[in-house]
């Protein structure tokens, strides 16, 4: 890939878009493309963790599984996502994830041997990485604090908020915001950790008082007005 077209790239994630050839010159040669298929693994739990991930193109799924084997999603990366967290790094660790593409992905990775020179190399990349690691931190807390404070109602409203957030795109004249993404109640429950039939029966009512919908495609549609007065 041409450096110039790297370079754009990069520059579409968040806290980069200041990105200086100076800068980009020094740590070029780190950013590794790759390309994944569909069903295809970047990594899987207990494997040693050797790459950071920029993805750029595609769908990328981050999950676990319990002992009986049942799914939980964690996060489903779509674009402009750095994972996983950037915390292990420092600990040397294994993935504690997996991570599969759910469509065909286009991604840059980091070998984590070059961590330390990437680092060294440059300021922009030293507080995108405290950026990324702040908000996966916070994420993860809000998930915590819903899991083990909220009701069940609540801890449905504030994981579509965070929805809305990662994936929503807004309506324009209007307080709806649409996801980009087509997610159903197994996936819907699999990301909070509740059983399909209480989500579909949470969902019901967030359809009867108005405060979501589907658009002809499926994707959910969300008034975020309505949606923080009811939780």
């Amino acid at each position: 890939m041409k450096d110039y077209i790297k370079l754009g790239i990069l520059r579409q994630f968040s806290n980069l878009q200041h990105f200086n050839e100076e800068e980009f010159n020094q740590i070029k040669s780190f950013f590794v493309y790759k390309e994944v298929k569909k069903n295809e693994y970047l990594y899987q739990y207990g494997d040693t963790m050797n790459a950071i991930y920029f993805l750029f193109s595609g769908k990328v799924k981050i999950y676990n599984t319990n002992m009986q084997g049942k799914e939980f999603l964690l996060n489903l990366y779509t674009d402009k996502a750095v994972f996983p967290h950037i915390g292990h790094y420092f600990y040397e660790a294994k993935y504690i994830t997996n991570a599969l593409a759910t469509e065909d992905a286009k991604l840059f990775y980091i070998p984590t041997d070059k961590m330390d020179k990437i680092f060294s190399s440059s300021t922009t990349i030293n507080l995108f990485f405290l950026s990324v690691m702040g908000k996966q931190t916070i994420d993860l807390q809000h998930r915590l604090e819903d899991k083990i404070l909220g009701t069940t109602m609540e801890q449905i409203t504030r994981m579509l908020i965070r929805l809305a957030d990662a994936y929503g795109v807004q309506l324009v004249y209007s307080n709806e915001i649409i996801l980009s993404e087509v997610l159903h109640n197994t996936e819907l429950a699999s990301i909070v950790g509740m059983t399909r039939e209480t989500i579909s029966r949470n969902m019901k009512t967030l359809y009867q008082e108005e405060i979501i919908r589907k658009d002809n495609r499926g994707r959910l549609v969300i008034n975020i007005k309505k949606l923080n007065k009811f939780k």
